[in-house]
This record gives C-alpha cells, sequence and structure tokens, in this order.
C-alpha cells in the first residue's frame, strides 16, 4: 500500500450484528498495516451511530483536513493503543484524544 489514510472506526458495545471485537481485530490489522487508526466504543449503543460518534467523526475530518493526524501511528496509537477511561458516560474506552 503506497497511501496510508487516517482511519477513525466507531462502534457501539450493543452491537447485535457486528460483536465489538471485530473492531478491534480490524484496529490491530490495520495498525500492523502501518495505517494511523483511532476508534471509540460507545457504552449501550446498537449498530449505527450516536452524537458522540458524529462529534468525533467531524474532529477526526477536521483534523485530517488541517494536517493534524500525521504521525499517530509513530505516536502508538494504532500498534497497541492504551484503553483509556473517557469523562463521557457513553465511552467505554477510547483511544481519541480527550
Amino acid at each position: 500500500m503506497t497511501c496510508r489514510p487516517p482511519v477513525l472506526m466507531l462502534h457501539g458495545d450493543a452491537d447485535d450484528m457486528l460483536p465489538v471485537s471485530r473492531m478491534h481485530q480490524a484496529v490491530q490489522a490495520l495498525g500492523e498495516a502501518g495505517l494511523p487508526v483511532q476508534w471509540h466504543v460507545s457504552h449501550g449503543l446498537g449498530h449505527g451511530i450516536d452524537q458522540t460518534g458524529l462529534e468525533l467523526g467531524g474532529r477526526f475530518i477536521e483534523d485530517a483536513f488541517a494536517g493534524r493526524l500525521q504521525g499517530v501511528v509513530a505516536a502508538g496509537w494504532a500498534a497497541g493503543p492504551a484503553l483509556a477511561a473517557s469523562q463521557s458516560r457513553h465511552t467505554i474506552y477510547s483511544n481519541m484524544r480527550p
């Protein structure tokens, strides 16, 4: 792959169509391929998107166009992101910046 675009993955822990474990597998595979990956899991969310996901997606797009997502892999976001507690009551864990 010659292009390594940043990737954002959003998932709900109550998704009955696609288990959240699949998102974690994808995050790991993309990170191992050298792509910068950010991810977020929302508590109680099924197969869809919530306001938190929309806000994170908007910020991700803004950061991507502003060039603020460069070097994310070097910072270790994709290659083994640490589980971080979030201030949001909707978040179980995330590697998104607060």
